[in-house]
């Protein structure tokens, strides 16, 4: 029993054209998608180890503007 096929594709000119562009094309959109992320990526980067991190904030409750409960 023969669980797969082997397949050969020999495309002429035109149909070598058409993938080459749908993938420059996608390599184009993930490229300008990385330097769009990039920038907020960096800025969301907390400095120093998790371990020694104050979270701070309004709704943080070691926050000093935040009212004891």
């Amino acid at each position: 029993m023969q669980l797969r096929f082997a397949y050969r594709l020999c495309p002429d000119g035109p149909q070598r054209v058409a993938p080459a562009r749908l993938f420059g094309c996608v390599r184009v959109v993930h490229n300008d998608a990385l330097e769009r992320t990039r920038p907020v990526k960096a800025a969301n980067k907390l400095p120093g180890s998790a371990k020694h991190r104050i979270a701070e904030g309004p709704g943080c409750p070691r926050a000093p503007s935040c009212p004891r409960r």
